[in-house]
């Protein structure tokens, strides 16, 4: 879906054209808007009367070309990376769905944290730079332990919205520890 974040009355001329693309600058950042006409009819009550009565019998509104995502990277999975590395987690996943996308994808957000913590306030966030990678390897993790974790595609614009988490479990360490052991001493 597509938000109209700005409007200007203009009176019509012939060489604009509803597939004109214009560069305005929103959140710090340029981006392409798409020019699209619209009825001025909606907003007239917005308008002061003296505008209202002056407004031409059509309105030009910007509509942004990128958004933030619509929907979360899609099959995210984690599991152990290999024996040698037990307190590793490779994740992959599919970028959101073109429709959804709601532009270039330029980057993913990782979030892990022990199952084991019920607030997601401190967890572990890994920034992915770029569209091209969908996989990622979490690093420095507690042996044998369950980590929840979610993610989020960004365009320029911003983050998408959060996944449902999934729970991955660390590998084992490969050491033996014994428990301790009781002698009983006869007196």
């Amino acid at each position: 879906m597509l938000i109209v974040t700005s409007f200007v009355i203009a009176a019509m001329l012939n060489t604009w054209k509803a597939e004109k693309l214009v560069m305005m600058t929103w959140k710090g950042k340029s981006h392409p808007y798409s020019l699209a006409v619209v009825s001025p009819a909606p907003f007239r009550h917005l308008l002061p009367s003296y505008v209202s009565l002056a407004l031409p019998f059509c309105m030009f509104c910007f509509v942004p070309l990128f958004q933030e995502p619509s929907a979360p990277p899609l099959n995210i999975q984690a599991k152990p990376l290999s024996p040698d590395k037990p307190t590793s987690l490779k994740v992959t996943w599919e970028p959101p769905s073109n429709i959804n996308a709601n532009g270039e994808i330029v980057g993913y957000r990782l979030y892990s944290i022990p199952n084991r913590q019920t607030s997601d306030a401190d967890a572990r966030t890994s920034d992915i730079v770029g569209s091209a990678t969908n996989e990622f390897e979490i690093d420095n993790l507690e042996v044998w332990t369950d980590y929840r974790i979610w993610m989020r595609a960004s365009t320029g614009v911003g983050d998408g919205p959060a996944s449902d988490p999934i729970v991955a479990r660390t590998g084992e360490d490969g050491k033996y520890r014994m428990a301790p052991t009781f002698t009983a001493l006869h007196v």
